[in-house]
């Protein structure tokens, strides 16, 4: 038996829509409804949340009959086993948006260009099947790349059912509205806050957004879980995500003030620590870049340029790993007029330089090295790198001489109490270009990044450098210590590869070491 709850608004209607799945009469009415209910395979209600009080109540009493419950909230029962419903995965949300779409139109998504479009569909609406049904319904009225290109530029709001469909909500807004009447209004501001995060993340960040202790931050977690608005990440199951429609129809009718208490809070331990002119030294994929972008944007929009400019340095490397130098370009140019203090201009031109630099366009990241060292005033940490990093460039620029006079500088200049970054990646960069004129003095000074990248634990700086000193005492004739220092690379490099962590599996340097050992 089937029972649509929707449009019930009582516990009498409750009651009555059962008493139909019993099958009762109109004189049968007020016998034993259990034992009625007991002689089917089971009986389905669905659309259950809003009537969760009442049949949590009717349930409890009938205990011989099954039930299976569709519902965004638990019913919380002893004999309740609840299978939660996760987003379709890539392949069969594709595959469902297709199928829906070309019953519309037959030749729909017919090119590759087209297909992929498709798929982008789908990761913009989070495999949500309520979604994909409304956006198939478009079909026959747009190109997949042309609701794309909607979706892209108003949001949710254009997905809105084009025809005759039997599904309950016409309009992604309706259904998305219905999840959040089922919200206090303190769940619906923590819900804001977790909504300025992008993909997964952890209780503790979300402790942070919400300015809560840890026990307090659990308990509004299982509570937004049982109202099915957040969800445990499938692939890592000790992180959180907020389904992506639910995470901008939330952002959408937020009220502004709580999205930017959210943004603070969470910048005041992302950004805590002011990062300068040494971060440069240090070449490492952050661990939360998609929150770094977040609070790129909301400081950018709120007119806090130098916090904006602290969180992409944060990021940059991210980019530039992968090679998304326009971008990264393009988000350098929308803070470029709008710092004000000398140490963000000073941090914005070594940024630039470091990308020319990335780019290949060497002279230009010489010209933009020196710019940023006549900016320096008293800040002998900083004028040690940038000597060292123009003293690196002049190996590019055919002028090894003057990159190694630029590099012994950038060493007397580095203070003692230099930071361990700094100090390795100065010492780093003389013995790389000391390799070819001088091996033995090249080892010694690698060795002694080696015992600062150690201190530090610093996996890809170890990794680096012991290939390095591989290189250097073969250049030696060394080979038996070259050989050492290349099972000690590839253990590392092994212990990376199988715990994940991106810093340590470098498949580049992997590359290196396999040659190094041929």
């Amino acid at each position: 038996a089937v029972c649509d709850l929707t449009r019930a608004v009582s516990e009498d209607e409750v009651r009555e829509i059962l008493e139909d799945a019993a099958g009762w009469t109109t004189t049968e009415r007020g016998t034993d409804l259990d034992a009625s209910l007991a002689t089917r395979e089971f009986v389905l209600l669905d659309n259950a949340e809003h009537v969760v009080g009442f049949l949590r109540a009717l349930l409890a009493d009938l205990t011989s009959a099954r039930f299976v419950v569709t519902s965004r909230v638990p019913l919380s029962l002893p004999r309740e086993r609840v299978l939660e419903l996760q987003p379709l995965g890539d392949s069969p949300a594709l595959a469902l948006f297709l199928t829906r779409a070309r019953r519309r139109a037959s030749n729909f998504a017919a090119t590759d260009l087209e297909r992929e479009a498709c798929a982008n569909i789908v990761e913009v609406v989070g495999g949500c099947p309520l979604a994909l049904e409304l956006a198939a319904s478009r079909a026959a009225r747009s190109s997949a790349e042309g609701l794309l290109r909607e979706l892209k530029q108003s949001g949710l709001a254009v997905l809105r059912s084009q025809g005759e469909l039997t599904l309950r909500f016409t309009t992604l807004h309706e259904a998305l509205h219905q999840s959040w009447r089922l919200l206090s209004p303190s769940l619906q501001n923590a819900l804001v806050g977790l909504s300025i995060l992008r993909g997964s993340w952890s209780q503790q960040t979300a402790s942070v957004v919400l300015g809560l202790n840890s026990a307090d931050t659990l308990d509004i977690l299982d509570a937004l879980r049982d109202r099915s608005v957040v969800q445990m990440d499938p692939l890592r199951p000790s992180l959180y995500r907020v389904y992506e429609t639910v995470r901008e129809y939330a952002l959408r009718h937020a009220p502004p003030d709580e999205r930017v208490r959210a943004l603070h809070r969470l910048s005041q331990t992302r950004l805590a620590r002011r990062a300068g002119p040494a971060m440069f030294a240090l070449c490492e994929l952050p661990d939360d870049a998609l929150n770094l972008r977040v609070l790129f944007e909301g400081h950018l929009a709120h007119g806090e340029a130098s916090l904006a400019l602290q969180a992409l340095l944060r990021m940059r490397v991210a980019y530039l790993c992968r090679g998304a130098y326009r971008a990264y370009d393009q988000l350098l140019a929308a803070l470029e007029t709008k710092l004000r203090n000398e140490e963000d201009r000073l941090l914005f031109t070594m940024a630039q330089a470091e990308l020319a630099g990335w780019r290949g366009e060497f002279p230009r990241a010489a010209a933009l090295t020196e710019k940023a060292l006549a900016q320096v005033e008293n800040d002998a940490e900083a004028e040690a790198l940038l000597l060292a990093q123009l003293g690196s460039l002049q190996g590019a620029l055919y002028n090894p001489a003057h990159g190694t006079a630029l590099l012994e500088r950038a060493q007397h200049r580095l203070p003692k109490n230099a930071s361990p970054e700094l100090a390795a990646y100065v010492h780093r960069q003389l013995a790389i270009f000391l390799l070819l004129q001088d091996p033995a003095e090249a080892e010694r000074r690698l060795e002694r990044v080696l015992g600062l990248a150690r201190q530090l634990q610093h996996d890809r700086a170890m990794l680096q450098t012991l290939a390095l000193l591989a290189i250097s005492r073969i250049a030696r004739g060394s080979r038996e210590s070259a050989r050492a220092a290349v099972q000690e690379a590839a253990a590392l490099f092994q212990a990376g590869a199988s715990e994940d962590a991106s810093p340590k599996n470098d498949e580049r340097w992997r590359i290196v070491l396999s040659l190094i050992e041929g």
